[in-house]
């Protein structure tokens, strides 16, 4: 819900100087956190992150949910 909140509170801004605000799941990853239980490489759940900030302006809805799983980035229902 927050990203939501601060994406309608870019809709007030110039469209030049808008921020997109996106949510993403890295998916259950072997971390310390854990204890290394994790199915994913902390190299793979950055993938998702990579997505986002690579894609060019515009490309990707903003204030929507994002992960990238079992090699398909897509987008998660809310």
């Amino acid at each position: 819900m927050l990203t939501l909140q601060f994406q309608v509170g870019e809709d007030e801004r110039p469209a030049d100087d808008r921020i997109a605000f996106w949510t993403a799941s890295p998916g259950h990853t072997k971390t310390a956190f854990n204890r290394f239980q994790g199915h994913k490489d902390p190299l793979d759940s950055a993938e998702v992150f990579v997505r986002l900030i690579e894609a060019a302006r515009g490309e990707i809805e903003p204030g929507t949910f994002w992960e990238f799983e079992e090699g398909t980035f897509r987008q998660v229902p809310w």
